[in-house]
């Protein structure tokens, strides 16, 4: 018999949400960087493509000011879709107190486990606040003739879901 308030992954069936959509650059990166800087617990991220710029330059700002303020920041990266992300920009995360882990790194001794990539790209602000869709952190996202992407943004409840997500990437690559 099937439960109707656990949807097809075992999540519960949450009420009282409220989702905005979210569209292009203009929209979404101004109010990812408005949450982390109004974060006062925690930031989660786990984003697959990053890349060192402008947008990646944005980005660390608000994750170092944030430590400042005592906000815990924990960001989970792919290791493939983080390759232009550079050693310096890592340093900079990680000289700011910023926690830094990295799905799946890349094993010439392994290349089929190679494959085994997260393309999720969310983030989530003191568990009442999430950010989800296509975008990630790069300039391409941003530039004049930048990618059309969409972002939702996820108040309510149901964040949860996606903490627990993030949750047990984070369990398993950053330990």
């Amino acid at each position: 018999m099937v439960n109707p308030d656990v949807n097809v992954n075992g999540f519960p069936v949450r009420a009282g949400n409220s989702f905005s959509l979210l569209v292009n650059a203009p929209e979404y990166y101004p109010a990812m960087l408005q949450a982390i800087r109004d974060a006062r617990r925690y930031v989660l991220m786990e984003m697959y493509l990053v890349e060192s710029g402008d947008v990646a330059d944005d980005f660390i700002e608000v994750f170092t000011d944030a430590v400042q303020r005592g906000v815990t920041v924990q960001l989970m990266l792919d290791a493939l879709g983080a390759r232009a992300f550079s050693g310096d920009d890592r340093r900079r995360l990680a000289s700011a107190g910023v926690q830094l882990a990295f799905y799946n790194p890349l094993q010439l001794s392994r290349p089929g486990r190679n494959l085994l990539r997260t393309h999720r790209k969310f983030l989530i602000v003191d568990g009442i606040r999430a950010f989800v869709g296509g975008a990630g952190i790069a300039d391409v996202f941003a530039g004049q003739r930048g990618w059309r992407e969409t972002m939702l943004e996820i108040r309510g409840a149901v964040v949860q879901d996606w903490h627990m997500l993030f949750s047990r990437s984070w369990q398993e690559w950053a330990t």
